[in-house]
């Protein structure tokens, strides 16, 4: 079978930007397993067709569904249909087991993959990138904004976070003086700048940054959203949702990001536990072109990478480097994780390809432990003794030393 179908369980999963980290791992996973296309079933989840949970009210969630998770779908070139299907209307599908993603994924015991931790392994396994794509309408209507708004100049877009959920410490809050700055610089180079705000203020009369081109419909149309962004000469944005879209990309990107300790998914633990990151660290399985800035925004590294981009200096090719010992630790243990989560499923050859990258980093880095020993630590917690068996024995049976 050439179709790889997805599934994005709402029971398990939230209604929020996430999504779009699980559609970027499932196009990865296609590439990976050579499949043509993507079939997307979004199960309805037990509380109004969600989870259960207290981020979002049920008609926040209703919106941002209908406004941002089914139209951002189009994004996904490969993705050629999505439906929105109660649970028991999928209890009878059988479907080859490399055709599933998540790995073992059942309606009766669903599978979450929405926090990036599939995105390390495939860093360790060096997959090949996907990317997301405006659809072609969407790109005739940016064109038309830019021609209209900007007499079809150069131009930066900024993302702004004004929402105060998740933001104890104000880490993802812009610092106007220094965007201030940075937008009369390249004012002088002719160099427009496009500020896209949150969905709440894309129609506020009150001004955020001065002498910059607000872009309404950005804020309230993904699409038209990603294709702004794929204009640009760069886009700038602090730790916020709209940035996947930017970090998954082939453009010119640098996302601003600190720990606060104080909000979970910004806290370093989470960052360590689903992404292997630590301060210092790229995103994994982002480009070299998509830089994730540690720390407060600074003037003159922002122009720097606008000079650069200006330069042509943009290199598009997969990042798969370690900024430190730590990075790479944290990787392989995040890694290891996900490979006994997916062996205890069952088995492929993806498998033993990780399995075998994780045992070079190993050699070559001196761990204190072996791969089979850090796999050896989850049997009979997640992965079945028998199950850890076979797989070790079709690793000899390939010749891979661990």
């Amino acid at each position: 079978m050439k179709t790889l179908y997805c599934f994005y369980d709402m029971a398990v999963s939230p209604c929020s930007y996430d999504f779009f980290t699980f559609l970027y791992s499932a196009e990865i996973c296609r590439l990976r397993r050579r499949k043509s296309e993507i079939k997307l079933i979004i199960i309805q989840g037990p509380s109004n067709r969600f989870r259960q949970d207290h981020i979002r009210t049920s008609q926040q969630n209703e919106i941002f569904f209908n406004n941002v998770i089914v139209p951002g779908i189009s994004i996904l070139p490969s993705c050629t249909s999505f439906s929105w299907s109660q649970r028991e209307d999928l209890n009878s599908m059988t479907i080859p087991s490399d055709c599933i993603y998540p790995r073992g994924y059942s309606t009766p015991l669903p599978i979450s993959e929405y926090t990036g931790r599939e995105l390390t392994a495939s860093k360790i396994r060096q997959d090949i990138p996907g990317e997301f794509e405006a659809p072609d309408y969407a790109k005739l209507l940016v064109s038309s904004f830019v021609n209209k708004q900007i007499n079809g100049q150069k131009y930066i877009t900024i993302t702004a976070r004004e929402i105060l959920r998740d933001n104890v410490n104000n880490t993802r809050t812009l610092d106007q003086n220094v965007w201030q700055n940075v937008i009369a610089e390249l004012e002088k180079k002719n160099i427009k700048t496009v500020l896209v705000r949150d969905t709440y203020y894309a129609h506020s009369s009150q001004t955020l940054l001065c002498d910059a081109i607000e872009s309404p419909e950005a804020a309230i149309h993904l699409p038209f959203r990603v294709a702004l962004y794929e204009g640009a000469m760069v886009n700038f944005c602090k730790n916020n949702g709209p940035g996947v879209l930017q970090l998954f990309s082939k453009n010119a990107n640098m996302y601003f990001n600190e720990f606060d300790q104080d909000v979970i998914a910004l806290s370093s633990s989470w960052f360590g536990e689903n992404y292997g990151m630590v301060e210092g660290s790229q995103l994994p399985m982002s480009r070299n072109c998509n830089i994730y800035k540690w720390g407060k925004e600074v003037e003159s590294d922002i122009l720097a990478f606008c000079e650069k981009t200006m330069d042509g200096l943009l290199d598009t090719s997969p990042n798969y480097s370690f900024n430190n010992e730590e990075n790479l630790i944290k990787s392989v243990q995040v890694a290891v994780g996900v490979l006994c989560s997916n062996v205890a499923h069952y088995i492929l050859d993806e498998d033993l390809t990780l399995f075998e990258n994780l045992s070079k980093l190993s050699s070559i880095f001196n761990f204190n432990k072996s791969i089979v020993e850090i796999m050896e630590e989850h049997e009979d917690k997640i992965l079945p003794s028998d199950r850890l068996n076979e797989f070790l024995n079709k690793v000899q049976e390939k010749g891979i030393i661990g």
